[in-house]
Formats: C-alpha cells, structure tokens, sequence
C-alpha cells in the first residue's frame, strides 16, 4: 500500500472556523439499537443498488403483524445489507418484505465514544435533528416548511409577483479528528414562483409555465438517463406555512400538452386538479391554485443577487440555527451545542501561496511576476491586477494564427452584427490579442457547418436563434452545433448581446446611460472571446515556479445522459521555462453509461494519449518525462466489484508504460479524488469581523489524513457570496507522494485561470 504522507502543520494568521457546532455533550451519546441485516429473496447478491431499498423494506414489515415496533423512532441504513434501528423496535424476521428477507444480527448499546458505532451514532443524531427541527426553529424563524430533507423558511406572498426566496437549512452529524463530534449547518436559498399554478391557466400563459419546467430539465438527466423530477411548493390551507411541503409534479408533460390550448381552453381548466407524487410515492390529486413552482438558476438568474449570502449574514443564520437546536431532544438525550463554532486551529491546517507567474513583456519578452512574499488581501490582489494589465498590454505568452466567425441567425440585424463586430474586435484589443472576426448568417446548423468547413474557421461564436427561456425540447441550436461542427465554438443567446434600441449609440453613450447593461454585455463578450482563443490553444500566462508533478491528468464523466467521459493531459507542469502542453481528448466507451468509467476503457483511452504525447515529443528531439503524474478526478474514483475499477485502471496504465521503459519504479503517481460539495462545509474568516477565508487556506478536520478540505476560491478574488471549499482525497497509484505537494499544485491549479484572467477558478483546470 502506497504511504500517502503529511508535512507539519503551520498555524493561520487569523482566526477561522468551519460551519459547525460541537456536540459538548458527545461522550455521553449512546442508544440501544438492533442491526438487522437483510438478504435478496431470489437469492441474489446484496449490492450497493440495495441500499436504499432496504430501508423501504422495513417500512413494509413495520406493517406486518408479527412486527412489533412501538414508538417514534428511526431507521438507519449503515451498509448494504444493515439497517440500524431503536432496540425496542422488534421486525418480522424470515418475511419476505418488498424482495428481502431481514435476520437480527446483534442487540447492543451503540455509543459515540466508539469507533465502531460511527456509522450508527451519526445516523441517529441525523435523524434526532431533522425530527425536531421544526419546532426547534419556530422561535428564530417563525413557521418552516419541508423541502425533502430540507427545512426553509416561510416566503411573503402578499405580492403575488416575481419570485420569492427564503432560506433553506439542512443538518448533518459529523465526526471530525480528535473523536469531535458536531452539528454541520448548512444554509442556502430556495425559489418559488410568485404565482400558482392556477395563475397561470387563468391567465392564460401556460406556455410560460411549460418553459419554466423546460428549463429546469434542460439538461439535467439522471444517472438512469431520465427526466429530473420537478418540485412545486404546496400550501394546502391558504398561506398558512403549517401546512406547506414540497412535492413532485407527477406528469409535467401534461403541462406542455395544456400551453397549446387557446387561452379561453386553458383559463377553463384553472379550477382543475393535478397529480402530485411525496414520498413515499404517496399520489394526489392537488388543486392547481395551491401549487407554485419551486426554481432553478437557470429561471432566476436576472435576479441572482438574491440568493447570494454573504459570509456574514450566513454567519448570522448559523448562529441562530445554533441556538435552535441547542437542548434539542435527541432519542432521551438533550443535545448541548458549543457556543462557538468549531475552530480550525483544532487540527493540522496552513495556507498555500500562489506561485510565481510568466508573461509576456514589452516587445515580446517574457517577464516574471513573482509569488506574493506574503499571502495578503492586497498582496494576492496587485498580483492578479499585474496579470492581467500585463496580458491585456502585451498579449497572450503563448498565441497562434487564428481566423474567428461571428454567426448569427436571420432575426438578427445586420446593423446588430455591425456593432456586435466593433464590440469584439474592442474586447479583443483589449485582450492585447487582434483578432478580427468574420461574419456570417445561418439559416439552420447544417448551412452553418458546411460554411465553416468550407472556409477553415478555427473557432466561432454563434449567436443562437432563440432566447435564454425559449425551449427547444432539449435538442436546442446549442446542442446541435456542439454536436455538428468540430472546431472549438461558444454561443451566446441574442438576448444577451447589446437591444437593438442601443446599437447606434456610442459605447461612452451607453456606459453613461445604462452602465450596469454595458458591463454585463461586455463582460460576456470578454469571457466568449478569450474563452475561444484558449479553446484554440492560446496560453495567457504559465508559471514561473515548478509544480511537483510534471504530468497532470483532469478525467470527468458527463454528457446529456451521464455517458460520456474525458480527460485532458497536461505537460510540463515541472520544466518553468518549458511551454505547457495540454492535449483534451474523449475517453471512448462501449457501454450505455459511464460512471464507473470501464477499466479497459480508462486504461487503453489514457494509454494512447500518452503515446501521442511521447511521440510528439521525442520527434521534437526531447526526453518524455511522465516520472510523476497526478490525475485529478472530479468525483470519486469508483468500482463495480473487481470490474470497472477506475483505479486499477491507473495502476495498469502506470504498468503499461514502465514496460515501455517510459518510468521506472522510483516514479510517483498519485490521484486526487475532488469533490465540489466537500460534505457541507465551508469556512469563516473573523477579522475581525465575518468574511470569506483567503484563498489557499486547507484543513484537515478528518482523521483520514489523506482528505483535506481547500478554499481554492475566497479573499480576495470572490467579491460577492460565500466561498465554498472543496474536498480532497489523496489515493496513491505508486510511490510515496506528500500530500500537501498534490494540494499545492492543485491550489496552483485553480489560479491558473485561463479564461479569468482577473481571478482563480474553483477546481483545477
């Protein structure tokens, strides 16, 4: 086994603290609980499919008249096959319950002290809080409702317009190092529709309803490849918040079917019922007019500003959601929280600085902005303003010939393409790159490829026909020129380029009549140009510093129906004075769906990208060195048993090229498993007061000494919002590797943002 090690910690220079609260009380947590472990009645091997499944199973045999379960209480699934429930609780055992068959596997007093218990312990508590969390708020937060798993506040209905927002707070038991136990809080915001349902067919803008539930299932597919479900917010007497719950639409198709009636048709229906789907798969029939629409980003982003929480005011939540479930009534055991948050001075934590930058200079020589001696707001913040300023002087490090394509449909004027050309072609001065774009009016995708084809584009920006809240049944103009035409491309919704009514004005007329327009349109056309110039392989900027891994390797799975997979390789990333090389290819795969990514698959894809990487290069006249690689996995790395190993696929890849004679057994590979929720939590500065934390910053709150949690966003480059850090888990492929060597080159990552020049991004390239 590979031997992932730690360096010695290092101690903040300011005081931060995570999400979460102490359990003061936690060595005297402990419950009687009975394990029943279940088996498949067609005599099938019990997998991880089963988990949840299984926890159905008992409500079943709750029912069943030899059961004899007396009292509230919980059920907790701890594996596969074992479910954890109060030990008063007495299940028909050997009764086939919907396809299981349950046995008792121990009677015993589970305890938090004991590490063994965590599983049940953490579970318990999950429920205890989630049972009494709505009594427990009403003093801070007045009535809440139920959303899922999830509580939320109650949104003002007076005004029946716009959106309405409110706050949405789930809980989680967590045990961190130092056998810590505590009350992760996690708050966010939810959005309803100011209308109903009913509002909507008594109106008559049904199709304005069904473009809403498009768009929240625009791509958005299940890992089984189906629609996602869509929520709506139920206030079944009034506005009385008592007896508000989400529920799921069950047919909203339906819906769609409805917006091709005349209004008279659809205003006729508005006293009508529809089928609503709870769990567990409990179906009503619901009047339309005590259903709104819960909503997605993609419906509010005009408004997005209202659901950002700043560090401070999410602070403030925390504080009283703190004290809401502070006494709460676990199963006989009042819960007593810490006044304060849990500090991360608890455990191994420090801070990674940013490493020193190449740019192009003056006449095209390269010169060096240096690493920040120290890791300061305005230390961090000059450097990135000197990134910047010195690219958008003097250019991209690293360009080559480019020929661009404006596309633009027939609704769109001439004069608007004229003025949207001069846009661009400031933006791209701007950049310090002169690029000047070609124009072209598509009537349909296919004219649109045989035009680019025809011509040699390397990259074009397209805007689409239709508008940002137009469906197109999920095959949009988006979708098929992604699919259709093969150089690098962006598209840009014709509503979000510069109205019509302000295309004969100046730019300095606009900036001082509409300055938050101009901005925001500008703003985009900056992101789509420099976003095609990477896309095409122009480097703004590369360090100056080694990295500790020469090779770094992106994988993702994703695509409309979870069946596609990629990586992207990176070389050089340890030779400073070397240009980078990237080369992005799709790992092909034979299956429906590719998470797990097939072993074969993973290995024979990432295999032949580093025989072309070799190849290139040593027809170059240069010595490949793949000596150490870290591969960046977004999500965790996954099995199905001894098939479709993702790791074992790296192991067989590094075997691959040692018989090659490409590395040897003194090199190190590593992987790093990069999750974006990092379970919850997040981090707070007090400077004393509440801000973001400054980027770099880690922790280590877990024993797992492998997994840290990392702000690769924050202080001082999010200017809005709460960062949220993301998780980290070491996995060795051969050698011993630092682990803080794997998360320095991955902060060095994230700030090596190529199409953000002004900032960092949030996961590594």
């Amino acid at each position: 086994m590979v031997n992932i090690q730690q360096t010695s910690d290092s101690a903040f220079n300011e005081s931060v603290a995570l999400n979460a609260y102490a359990i003061v009380n936690a060595a005297s947590l402990e419950w009687d609980v009975k394990v029943y472990r279940f088996k498949r009645a067609d005599g099938q091997p019990m997998a991880h499919g089963d988990r949840s499944k299984i926890k159905n199973a008992v409500w079943v045999l709750k029912k069943f008249p030899e059961s004899r379960c007396t009292g509230y209480g919980y059920i907790i699934d701890i594996s596969h096959d074992e479910i954890a429930v109060p030990s008063r609780w007495e299940l028909a055992c050997g009764k086939v319950a919907d396809g299981y068959v349950a046995e008792l596997a121990k009677d015993y007093r589970a305890r938090a002290i004991n590490p063994g218990d965590h599983a049940v312990v953490r579970g318990i508590l999950r429920e205890a809080v989630k049972k009494n969390a709505k009594d427990s708020l009403y003093n801070n937060f007045g009535p809440v409702w139920k959303d899922f798993d999830r509580y939320c506040t109650t949104p003002d209905f007076n005004n029946l317009e716009g959106v309405k927002y409110c706050f949405s707070f789930d809980f989680g038991a967590k045990r961190f190092a130092g056998n810590i136990w505590a009350i992760v809080l996690q708050i966010s915001t939810v959005s309803i529709d100011g209308r109903s349902l009913g509002d909507y067919y008594l109106t008559g803008r049904i199709g304005e309803l069904a473009n809403f539930i498009a768009l929240k299932q625009e791509n958005r597919k299940t890992r089984q490849s189906t629609l996602t479900s869509v929520r709506v917010w139920r206030h079944a007497n009034g506005n009385d918040a008592a007896m508000a719950e989400a529920w799921e639409l069950d047919d909203p198709a339906g819906i769609d079917a409805d917006a091709e009636l005349s209004p008279t048709e659809q205003r006729a229906k508005a006293g009508l019922r529809i089928k609503c789907r709870k769990f567990p798969n409990k179906l009503l029939d619901i009047p339309l007019a005590e259903l709104r629409l819960i909503l997605d980003t993609q419906i509010t982003q005009e408004t997005h500003g209202e659901t950002i929480i700043e560090p401070g005011k999410r602070f403030e939540i925390s504080a009283k959601l703190r004290d809401s479930l502070h006494g709460l009534d676990a199963y006989g055991i009042a819960l007593e929280l810490s006044p304060t948050p849990v500090p991360a001075n608890l455990f191994a934590s420090s801070l990674i600085k940013p490493p020193a930058l190449r740019v192009k200079g003056k006449h095209g020589k390269e010169i060096v902005i240096p690493s920040p001696k120290g890791v300061t707001d305005s230390e961090l913040r000059q450097r990135m303003r000197e990134r910047q300023q010195n690219i958008c002087r003097n250019g991209f490090l690293q360009d080559r010939p480019i020929r661009l394509l404006l596309a633009y449909p027939p609704k769109f004027s001439w004069g608007q393409a004229e003025r949207m050309l001069d846009d661009l072609a400031d933006v791209s001065n701007s950049l310090g790159a002169e690029c000047p774009f070609e124009t072209f009016k598509y009537e349909s995708v296919h004219k649109l490829q045989t035009h680019v084809e025809k011509n040699g584009f390397d990259a074009i920006l397209a805007v689409l026909p239709e508008g940002k809240r137009a469906s197109q049944g999920g095959d949009n103009f988006h979708e098929q020129i992604k699919r259709a035409i093969q150089v690098p491309s962006q598209c840009i919704h014709f509503d979000n380029t510069l109205p019509l009514k302000w295309v004969s004005a100046t730019r300095n007329e606009l900036n001082q009549h509409e300055p938050k327009l101009a901005k925001r349109i500008r703003k985009r056309y900056e992101i789509s140009v420099t976003n095609l110039l990477v896309k095409h392989g122009w480097v703004p900027f590369a360090p100056a510093d080694t990295f500790h891994f020469n090779v770094q390797v992106g994988i993702d799975v994703g695509g409309q129906h979870n069946n596609r997979a990629m990586a992207c390789l990176g070389y050089g990333f340890a030779q400073a004075k070397h240009d980078l090389i990237f080369l992005p290819e799709e790992i092909p795969i034979t299956v429906q769906q590719a998470e797990p990514i097939p072993t074969e698959s993973l290995l024979q894809g990432l295999l032949q990208m580093f025989e072309r990487l070799h190849e290139s290069l040593t027809n170059a006249g240069e010595t490949p060195d793949f000596s150490k690689a870290v591969f960046y996995r977004d999500g965790r790395l996954l099995g199905k048993g001894e098939e479709w190993n993702e790791t074992q696929a790296l192991k067989g890849l590094h075997l691959e090229l040692q018989k090659q004679g490409w590395i040897d057994d003194s090199s190190v590979w590593v992987a790093a498993e990069v999750s974006k929720d990092a379970e919850g939590l997040r981090m707070f500065s007090f400077l004393p007061q509440t801000d973001n934390p400054l980027v770099g910053q880690y922790i280590f709150p877990f024993d797992d000494s492998s997994t840290a949690i990392v702000c690769t966003t924050g202080r001082p480059y999010l200017t809005q919002g709460t960062a949220a850090p993301i998780k980290v888990s070491v996995v060795g492929i051969h050698g011993d590797a630092l682990i803080l060597d794997v998360l320095e080159d991955l902060v060095w990552q994230a700030d090596m943002s190529f199409t953000k020049l002004d900032t960092g991004l949030s996961l590594p390239w």
